[in-house]
């Protein structure tokens, strides 16, 4: 027979079960993936500069650096380097992505999924985009990605630009409990009710 304090048990199982998910970046895990693609006389390429998860927890700061020696009309020297390091910094509820080094006609592509739900809106500012020189492109989310992007336009050195993107959460939607913590809620009610219709029947008599 199940007692009180077994059904106790039970509903603490389906509180624990049904506990809804966060709705920031603190102490979650997100993939990302930070590329830079271009082409030169040997045609197209691409710089892996990060793939793989990022632990935020309280907070993250990080840099990464990035090297290749490209060839235009034949040429391969030092002013022909795409060289530098990719910032990445994540708070509660930002993501900024900084370029710092020496430009080449190249995208910056950042994309982070695994973002705990619900994104409902981003909200992107620059800083060191000059028309002619680099371009920010308008920032891509889904409930859960959010992908930010750049592009290049040619040859500076001493390139300093870092986007920021301010994301806006809604209420994460409720986790259904799991159908072994739904049964055992059951079948606690129901001892739940005769217990309280034998209590009655006693009382009567």
């Amino acid at each position: 027979m199940l007692t009180i304090k077994m059904l106790c048990g039970a509903a603490a199982i389906f509180a624990l079960t049904a506990a809804t998910a966060q709705a920031d970046l603190m102490n979650a895990t997100l993939n990302g993936d930070i590329t830079l693609t271009g082409s030169d006389d040997n045609g197209s390429y691409t710089v892996n500069v990060f793939n793989g998860p990022i632990s935020v927890g309280a907070g993250f700061n990080n840099s990464f650096p990035f090297f290749r020696q490209l060839t235009f009309g034949g040429f391969s020297g030092p002013t022909n380097q795409l060289t530098g390091t990719i910032g990445l910094d994540i708070t509660a509820d930002t993501i900024m992505l900084s370029f710092s080094g020496q430009a080449q006609p190249v995208e910056l592509i950042g994309a982070f999924t695994n973002i705990p739900p619900t994104v409902l809106s981003d909200v992107e500012t620059t800083s060191g985009f000059m028309t002619g020189v680099n371009l920010a492109f308008a920032p891509m989310f889904t409930t859960n990605s959010v992908t930010i992007s750049a592009f290049y336009l040619g040859f500076q050195p001493g390139t300093n630009t870092s986007q920021t993107d301010t994301l806006t959460f809604g209420p994460p939607p409720t986790a259904m409990p799991e159908p072994a913590s739904m049964a055992l809620l059951g079948v606690g009610l129901l001892a739940f009710g005769a217990i309280r219709r034998r209590s009655s029947r006693t009382r009567e008599v």
